[in-house]
């Protein structure tokens, strides 16, 4: 009997998965320029024109991995934002804990992932700017949705007195700037950032 639709869409998104988890590693180690389909191809355990039947090229399977890595979904920015317990600075912290101290692809999962293989993929994919377009723009829109979603954030803040006032847009720049800093240090001296350490960094915004 031939397979479901369903089943079949599902054993695609398998396969995609497979694959981009097996370019990791090689983009993070090489970058986009010097990583080959072929190496890939090599690394998933597949032939070179079966990855072009899931994807159009290498560009685009890098693209994939730095939206992901610098963006968010709309699901869980509309769970940030209306769905989320907590008051927006506490929502502000939840977000920074995820990042500075448990930072994984979203797509893939963290099996295997250190913190040094984290830090190597994260600077890796902040050179997303040397893709071609249009898979830059899709990578520079899945990074300004992050910061909109945050901007968002603190205008909830702003409007319950909670977070101190200025231009929304800015303070998540200012924001992601902290959050980030914060990550690389993490990942070169292993628990130097915990939560509360964390906490204590995002006071500023507060009134």
């Amino acid at each position: 009997m031939p397979r479901n639709h369903e089943k079949d869409i599902q054993l695609r998104e398998d396969k995609k998965k497979h694959i981009l988890k097996s370019a990791l590693p090689l983009f993070v180690a090489n970058g986009p320029q010097a990583t080959t389909i072929s190496e890939i191809a090599k690394a998933a355990g597949m032939s070179k024109g079966l990855i072009y039947n899931y994807f159009e090229s290498k560009e685009e399977l890098y693209s994939i991995l730095a939206a992901d890595i610098l963006g968010m979904s709309e699901k869980d920015a509309n769970d940030l934002l209306y769905v989320m317990e907590g008051t927006p600075w506490d929502r502000l912290c939840k977000v920074a804990k995820d990042v500075v101290i448990r930072r994984i692809s979203k797509l893939i999962g963290d099996e295997g992932i250190g913190m040094q293989f984290n830090l190597a993929f994260s600077m890796q994919f902040l050179n997303f700017q040397q893709l071609p377009e249009p898979y830059k723009n899709n990578v520079n829109q899945a990074y300004d949705f992050n910061r909109r979603t945050i901007a968002e954030l603190f205008k909830q803040g702003q409007e319950s007195g909670q977070l101190i006032a200025g231009p929304s847009y800015q303070l998540a720049i200012h924001y992601s700037s902290i959050v980030n800093g914060m990550f690389m240090e993490n990942t070169r001296n292993e628990g130097i950032f915990d939560e509360i350490a964390v906490e204590n960094a995002l006071k500023l915004f507060l009134r």
